[in-house]
């Protein structure tokens, strides 16, 4: 998913989230055990980019936040989940076969494409880190008008709910990918193509498996 604004910007799919539609929809935070808080689900839909940088997949799933107690230095540490993640393939725009979301990360890859309107699976988290000197604020929700078209880049539909978006509401002043950023990410893609199932597994760690 290269949803994600670590620095530097590994292939992760999720996002250079030029989101495509999304329903904002969270519930109020709760408390969670160790003294975190939740808060989501919030609907979205974004298009995902692979490893060689075209977007080969639309995703629609919920995003859920855990804040987990400030840290000791003051930075907070927040778990980004993709829930309910569902894909389905872009092929090339057209009618015809795109690079797969791996054919990027290896020799053994280079090869690989994958035609249009396969669905899957996808699932896992990404951890962000804001800076000290800001604030938590629980009822933020996420998504404002403010997220648009300044910050088209992460949701180009007012009030979308985007990483940034959710960062820019809840934490006031920190910016998303300068004063929080992404810090470690790992999703998994499952679909099976052609009667074999096949993931990709797309990590800040590393790359490995392939869609195609």
């Amino acid at each position: 998913m290269k949803r994600i604004l670590i620095i530097p910007l590994a292939t992760l799919g999720l996002f250079t989230l030029l989101a495509v539609a999304s329903i904002s929809g969270g519930a109020e935070p709760g408390p969670l055990a160790g003294g975190s808080f939740s808060d989501g689900p919030y609907a979205a839909a974004t298009p995902d980019s692979g490893s060689c940088g075209n977007n080969w997949a639309v995703d629609l799933f919920n995003r859920q936040f855990e804040i987990l107690p400030q840290n000791p230095d003051g930075s907070w540490t927040v778990i980004q989940k993709f829930a309910k993640a569902r894909f389905i393939t872009l092929g090339d725009g057209q009618s015809g076969t795109g690079d797969s979301p791996g054919k990027c990360d290896s020799a053994g890859n280079a090869t690989h494409t994958l035609k249009e309107g396969i669905s899957g699976t996808f699932s896992g988290s990404f951890t962000i880190t804001v800076q000290p000197g800001f604030s938590y604020v629980g009822n933020g929700g996420c998504g404002t008008l403010a997220d648009w078209p300044v910050g088209a880049g992460q949701g180009s539909t007012p009030g979308d709910c985007t990483t940034g978006g959710w960062v820019s509401t809840h934490f006031p002043g920190a910016v998303y990918g300068s004063t929080a950023t992404v810090t470690s990410y790992n999703i998994k893609y499952k679909a099976k193509v052609n009667g074999i199932q096949r993931t990709w597994t797309n990590a800040d760690t590393g790359n490995s498996g392939d869609i195609f």
